[in-house]
C-alpha cells in the first residue's frame, strides 16, 4: 500500500488542460491499475489526467484513521496522445481497451 505522499499527481505535466494538444482518449484499465498506469505515463512522458479523492476510514480494532487516495472514476484514465502512444500504453499490460473521444472540445 502506498503512502499518501507516494501517489502519482492527478495531472501530468502540471499545466492547464486547455493548453494540452488533442486528441484526448480514455484508457479503460484492468482492475486497480489506474495509479500504476499513471506512473508508467510519467516514465514515458505521456500527458494524463487522473482525478483522485482522499477517503478516510477508521480501523475497527483501535479506531485510528486510515487515509486512502482513490481514483474518482475507478477503471479509467484520460490521456493525450496518438497511435504511437496507444502502442506504448498497450505494452504495459495494464489496459483493457482505449476509448477515442469524438467531440474533443466538449470533452
Amino acid at each position: 500500500m502506498r503512502r499518501v505522499s507516494e501517489n502519482p499527481p492527478a495531472r501530468f505535466p502540471d499545466r492547464p488542460i486547455a493548453e494540452s494538444d488533442p486528441p484526448w482518449c480514455i484508457a479503460h484499465v484492468k482492475p486497480r491499475m489506474e495509479k500504476a498506469l499513471a506512473d508508467d505515463c510519467i516514465k514515458e512522458s505521456i500527458e494524463y489526467y487522473l482525478p483522485m479523492i482522499t477517503k478516510v476510514t477508521r480501523r475497527k480494532d483501535n479506531n485510528k484513521p486510515r487515509k486512502s487516495v482513490l481514483p474518482l472514476f475507478p477503471g479509467y484514465l484520460s490521456f493525450c496522445g496518438n497511435k504511437e502512444t496507444f502502442h506504448t500504453l498497450y505494452r504495459t499490460g495494464r489496459i483493457a481497451t482505449i476509448i477515442q473521444i469524438r467531440y474533443q472540445k466538449r470533452f
